[in-house]
């Protein structure tokens, strides 16, 4: 079992911060999780341009940039911690990027954002979100659209449950001299 952050988690993170409420009940946000997921993407250069023509559509992008390592790994009887800052993109593009980019400033801070990431990724805390840096995408010579990047710095605690289980005897047979 593994706690901490990947993709598959700050994508999880980032669909329950835009898309659902803690008010609403589970059933709820799940419709409303895999109505709004496909708006939540990875970064990637063949990724194609999620913006058509005339859409009002927004997306999310995202990429986990760097995950550092913080300190030495603490190992328990069955798993390994480390505490660990990792570095996540994100690029806001379509209709509402502006207005999502500035939610996102605005909210960095709130007991339920946190609460959001240290379920998903084991979060300790929101460390760092850097300014918004508006810019005009364009994708091999269609759709150009407006997208605002950003990033932000999340430590968590990185927990790997390795399934080690303790040792209860060793038993040796020798054969020959021992010199």
């Amino acid at each position: 079992m593994y706690k901490g952050v990947t993709m598959k988690n700050i994508r999880d993170s980032l669909i329950n911060l835009y898309f659902c409420k803690v008010t609403n009940t589970q059933e709820v946000n799940e419709v409303l999780y895999a109505k709004n997921k496909k708006y939540v993407i990875p970064l990637r250069r063949n990724w194609e341009n999620p913006i058509e023509a005339d859409s009002n559509d927004t997306y999310i992008q995202f990429l986990v940039q760097k995950d550092e390592r913080l300190g030495k790994d603490f190992l328990g009887k069955t798993s390994s911690n480390e505490e660990k800052l990792a570095t996540i993109f994100l690029r806001f593009i379509g209709a509402e990027a502006e207005s999502y980019a500035k939610f996102f400033h605005h909210i960095a801070e709130r007991k339920g954002t946190y609460d959001i990431f240290q379920h998903f990724c084991n979060a300790k805390r929101l460390e760092e979100i850097s300014p918004l840096f508006p810019k005009e995408l364009d994708y091999f010579g269609n759709n150009a659209t407006m997208a605002i990047d950003t990033s932000f710095k999340l430590r968590y605690s990185e927990e790997l449950d390795c399934g080690w289980e303790d040792l209860e005897e060793i038993s040796m047979n020798i054969t020959g001299n021992i010199t």
